[in-house]
């Protein structure tokens, strides 16, 4: 859980999702690839880009512009 700029709260579930609270509305800003433990994250040094890792052994790469 994270508190932000403005009140906002992002909040990280045990299902991958990330949920951004602005007041009492929930917003999901991203689902995730898999069902169990994230065990790694990177972000790129010059894109806009996120890379992830869980236990089910899948490396994702997520672009921050398109949410994909």
């Amino acid at each position: 859980m994270h508190e932000g700029a403005q009140g906002k709260l992002l909040v990280g579930t045990r299902g991958s999702e990330i949920i951004e609270f602005t007041g009492v509305t929930p917003k999901m800003l991203m689902k995730g690839h898999f069902e169990s433990e994230l065990w790694g994250l990177a972000c790129h040094p010059n894109q806009a880009k996120v890379y992830t890792y869980g236990r089910d052994g899948m490396l994702a790469v997520w672009d921050c512009k398109t949410r994909r």
